[in-house]
């Protein structure tokens, strides 16, 4: 019998998500990190495990769990079996975990904050998920859709079934779709079938979705079928990053070959550039590239827009983001961040040491006037800076500077 409370690695990440805004989640964690540091009874006077365990989510909107008294059983893959599994609130769960004690600790607002920011997570309705073969893409793009304010509705490719001829007549590609009970599209997404050192994986591309909960939703599904995704799958940037069903990061190069004479062609999110008979997600050898959202495609002799020349195909790139965003250069005009490429004079990057990175990913620290990668760092509020966490000394949950703690 385990002597502590199991969730889901899912479940945990998306602890750590909400974290800052819910004491339940911040309090789960806490234990948790008590625990692995050997504070054993701490965690015993927070949490208990006589009611429930082996926590999860579910896409209704439930957390799924097993009573207490019966064993958790695995699949060969060492997923949960579901055999003996029940589901309740989230709220309802979550306070049957916590102590007496703990719960003296806890309001029903902690409890109803939880629970919202769990059903807009995992909450799908009464919608379903279906997989389309190549021939129905096109009726796929043009369906009705959901109303909401998210990606769906302003894709440039909506109703544009006419330009989809190439996607209809490849036979590794589907399209999942989250279909409303009214019949209306709320969410859509290439399924690619590719070849990867010798196997064929599949692939779900950009997502696009009607309300910005959805996006979990195909999360979840995907993960439930073991399929590859996009890292960053609310865009078209990063296309050679990808995330493994078990959840390795990983850059790569795919090469999908396809009929490529059409008379007109789609907006091509992930696998942007190509030739004849293929299209790739690598701006490198390409004699086209597929971002023309009127049917067209651009190709041939590349013209170098920051130097005003003509340049082989071969010495090109596209400047996917920042200043110079959509402009074809030679590659010495550009720095490469995370697969992607950026003008090297662009403020939405930093030279970090000899690499350059992203600047979301980067914080500027006030204490000794440098970049670094935020990872790295902590935020002292003693010094009202961040700091690197090589540097930093945590005494009583505040962080302090090597430097300031060695006058002490």
């Amino acid at each position: 019998m385990t002597k502590q409370l199991i969730f889901s690695e899912s479940f945990v990440n998306f602890l750590h998500e909400i974290a800052t805004e819910s004491k339940v989640a911040r309090l789960i964690i806490s234990c948790r990190n008590a625990r692995s540091d050997g504070f054993t009874f701490l965690y015993k006077l927070v949490l208990k495990l006589d009611e429930v365990n082996y926590i999860t989510y579910r896409n209704n909107g439930l957390l799924s769990y097993m009573p207490a008294g019966r064993e958790q059983e695995y699949n060969d893959d060492n997923t949960w079996k579901r055999d003996g599994r029940q589901e309740g609130r989230p709220a309802k769960i979550m306070r049957k975990i916590f102590t007496d004690n703990a719960l003296k600790c806890l309001k029903d607002s902690d409890f109803e904050i939880f629970n919202n920011k769990y059903k807009s997570k995992y909450s799908t309705g009464n919608m379903h998920f279906t997989v389309e073969p190549n021939e129905k893409i096109p009726h796929v793009y043009c369906m009705k859709r959901k109303d909401g304010g998210s990606s769906l509705n302003g894709s440039c490719m909506n109703d544009d079934g006419d330009y989809l001829d190439m996607y209809r007549k490849c036979e590794n590609l589907e399209i999942i779709a989250l279909i409303t009970e009214d019949g209306l599209l709320a969410g859509r997404c290439l399924l690619w079938s590719l070849d990867y050192e010798g196997e064929t994986i599949k692939f779900a591309d950009r997502i696009y979705v009607s309300d910005d909960h959805l996006y979990d939703a195909f999360l979840s599904y995907i993960e439930e079928n073991k399929w590859w995704r996009k890292k960053y799958y609310k865009t078209y940037d990063y296309r050679m990053l990808f995330i493994k069903p078990n959840g390795d990061e990983i850059s790569h190069k795919f090469i999908v070959n396809l009929n490529t004479d059409h008379e007109e062609y789609p907006y091509i999110d992930t696998f942007h550039f190509g030739g004849d008979g293929y299209i790739t997600n690598k701006d490198s050898n390409i004699i086209y590239t597929y971002c023309d959202t009127a049917g067209g495609r651009e190709g041939g002799l590349v013209w170098d827009e920051i130097d005003e020349i003509e340049i082989h195909p071969d010495n090109a790139v596209c400047i996917d983001r920042g200043v110079r965003r959509h402009q074809m250069t030679h590659i010495d005009n550009a720095v490469s961040v995370c697969g992607e490429y950026y003008y090297i004079h662009s403020d939405e990057i930093v030279c970090i040491g000899d690499e350059y990175y992203h600047i979301d990913d980067c914080v500027y620290s006030e204490y000794d006037s440098e970049y670094y990668l935020a990872k790295d760092c902590v935020h002292s509020t003693h010094h009202n800076s961040y700091i690197l966490k090589s540097d930093a000394y945590e005494v009583a949950g505040e962080y302090y500077h090597e430097d300031v703690v060695t006058k002490l």
